[in-house]
């Protein structure tokens, strides 16, 4: 009998507004192997055509069996309710039903919708990669993963754990710049992915602030002596979301950052949102104008002058001068 060792999605953890994937390691023959992918990666599309639909609007049981059926999902009353179930018990769907509309309801202000619909992507991922491994010599180039490797993931589940167990952390931390490492011990509150990194977010009692840290430049990961009240940092974290990526400032606000683009470029920002704020709100002849708010900060800067000319920023006046003065740095090096 042929045995292989896999890795099989099992559950996801959500902790402080951010997605963590976790895995579990386990050694299945074969056959039960594909057995059991072919019946999660079914289960995940049943889940994601659910989601979708309760996003769009509220659904009756018929209306969600409609769509299923569409898809080739033919199943029965029982198992859409059980998916629905496992959708509110294993990823904290805010899934409702409403007796005066007699259908089921997203209640998608807590953020869970969108929260949930990037767990489901990230586990369809996961089922490509599998996938791959099993297929012949000839085809196994006919799907192409992006070549890099995110170094400090292996510290993501002993950092969940201590996030849940409010554990302080200790380690040694790699500073690039310098080649320095320091020693640290900090309350781990929040893990970020952004740009094919891991980063922890945490309180830094020596400082008396908190600081972002790498996972890749994380050495020596060991739990600490004492424990801490996550509840009294909430507000330090909550300012990831009012940014994109990882660096902000305490002092900053958020502004409405109005953006022009070309049409071809809207399609991508419309399919690909750089935050959740951001929004389309007019077309002006050829070009398309899209607003969000947030603190300007480097990784937006990034993103607007990585699209060069395809994108204009009209306002707030002192972001747009900002911008040119990039540009204009840039030019001198040519």
């Amino acid at each position: 009998m042929v045995v292989l060792d896999v890795f099989i999605p099992e559950f996801i953890s959500i902790a402080s507004n951010q997605v963590l994937l976790r895995t579990t390691s386990r050694t299945l023959p074969i056959f039960r192997l594909l057995r059991s992918m072919s019946s999660l990666v079914a289960k995940i599309r049943r889940f994601q055509i659910i989601m979708e639909n309760l996003k769009k609007r509220n659904c009756t049981k018929r209306d969600l069996m409609e769509k299923l059926s569409e898809q080739g999902f033919e199943m029965s009353e029982r198992t859409l309710d059980r998916d629905i179930e496992e959708l509110r018990r294993e990823f904290d769907a805010d899934i409702l039903y409403s007796r005066n509309h007699r259908a089921y309801v997203l209640e998608q202000e807590s953020g869970q919708a969108d929260r949930l619909e990037r767990i489901l992507e990230l586990n369809q991922v996961v089922q490509a990669m599998q996938s791959s491994l099993h297929l012949d010599a000839k085809f196994r180039d006919r799907i192409q993963f992006e070549a890099h490797t995110m170094k400090g993931t292996e510290l993501l589940e002993d950092l969940m754990r201590f996030i849940r167990e409010e554990r302080e952390v200790d380690f040694d931390h790699l500073n690039y710049q310098t080649g320095a490492i320091k020693p640290y011990a900090v309350y781990p509150l929040l893990l970020k992915e952004y740009s094919q990194r891991w980063y922890l977010y945490a309180w830094v009692p020596e400082l008396s602030d908190c600081r972002t840290f790498g996972l890749d430049r994380i050495l020596h990961l060991k739990p600490g002596r004492d424990t801490f009240i996550s509840d009294r940092y909430t507000d330090n974290f909550r300012m990831f979301e009012q940014v994109i990526g990882v660096n902000y400032s305490d002092h900053a606000a958020p502004v409405e950052v109005r953006l022009q683009c070309t049409q071809v470029q809207a399609s991508y920002l419309e399919s690909a949102p750089w935050h959740k704020s951001m929004k389309r709100l007019a077309d002006v002849g050829e070009f398309a104008q899209f607003s969000l708010n947030v603190i300007p900060n480097y990784e937006l800067t990034q993103k607007i002058l990585s699209l060069s000319k395809q994108v204009e920023v009209l306002t707030p006046v002192w972001y747009r001068e900002q911008i040119k003065e990039h540009l204009d740095d840039m030019t001198k090096l040519y």
